[in-house]
């Protein structure tokens, strides 16, 4: 990046105080996913019934649940968890849907039919609802999660690539490039896809909150994790039956979702104005 453009990025940053906090909150809950280990002080899936619901202190930072296991603990493993499961969802789904819809947008024709009424298909059915009958076919589970969320998520990044795909092939220097002899593959890879990179950013930064929150919803209802796992959506719903005299159980985990879907929203508002050159102009 130039030296200009940059000291131009770093202003819009400045100007956009919420862009800055979403960076903020999204690399503070990484760095305490990564240092779980670290930093937790007790063992997550450790039972001390002795110390079942026992509320905030030294010895338990966040309190127990009905198990005697340390909430702030499980928290840590649970943000690491989490975003483990978005980050494999989203690099699933970004990587098949966007490489569908650039062949879908390039192509046209049959193709473009075929593939995108399959993807209407999937987008007929609400997000959740499709996953949890798909998860609740293939069986409570981490991994079976991921399953059911990446097969519901594709035709996302399916019809954004292919919309952006259709801009882009009628550009000169697609034609220039045909005209040399550039074939469908090289124009596909080397001209398409590096000019359509922005808008899936934008959008897998996005779904990264919505990942985390679908992936909470399934643990909650009994298809996701299992317990004893640390999982914050599983950890809410163990927790629900205590809410009125032990709060605690439920409530951080709650607060601790909420904060980092919050995160990822502003993250990606943000690296919405920042590579949108339309944005950028209007921002001067």
């Amino acid at each position: 990046m130039r030296g200009s453009e940059l000291k131009y990025t770093l202003f819009l940053i400045k100007r956009n105080p919420l862009i800055m906090v979403g960076f903020m909150i999204v690399g503070t809950m990484v760095l305490l996913g990564v240092l779980a280990p670290f930093i937790a002080t007790h063992d997550p899936e450790d039972m001390v019934f002795s110390d079942r619901l026992k509320p905030p202190s030294w010895k338990h930072l966040l309190g127990t649940d009905d198990n005697g296991m340390d909430i702030f603990s499980r928290i840590l493993y649970g943000i690491r968890l989490d975003l483990a499961i978005a980050l494999a969802v989203v690099a699933m789904v970004s990587l098949f849907g966007t490489l569908l819809g650039v062949v879908s947008g390039y192509y046209g024709g049959v193709i473009d039919e075929v593939i995108m009424r399959i993807a209407d298909v999937f987008l007929s059915f609400p997000y959740l609802l499709l996953a949890m009958a798909i998860a609740a076919a293939l069986g409570p589970g981490v991994f079976n999660s991921i399953v059911a969320i990446s097969v519901t998520w594709w035709p996302v990044y399916a019809r954004l690539a292919r919309g952006a795909t259709l801009a882009v092939k009628e550009m000169s220097y697609i034609e220039a490039s045909r005209a040399l002899g550039g074939g469908d593959l090289h124009i596909m890879l080397r001209h398409i896809l590096p000019n359509i990179v922005a808008p899936i950013l934008v959008q897998a930064t996005l779904d990264m909150g919505n990942v985390i929150l679908e992936a909470a919803a399934l643990s909650f209802i009994g298809l996701g994790a299992q317990p004893p796992q640390a999982e914050l959506g599983l950890m809410v719903s163990l927790g629900r039956g205590y809410m009125r005299d032990y709060p605690w159980v439920s409530l951080f985990p709650g607060l601790t979702i909420l904060i980092m879907v919050l995160g990822f929203n502003l993250l990606g508002d943000g690296l919405r104005d920042l590579l949108d050159p339309k944005v950028r102009r209007k921002l001067l």
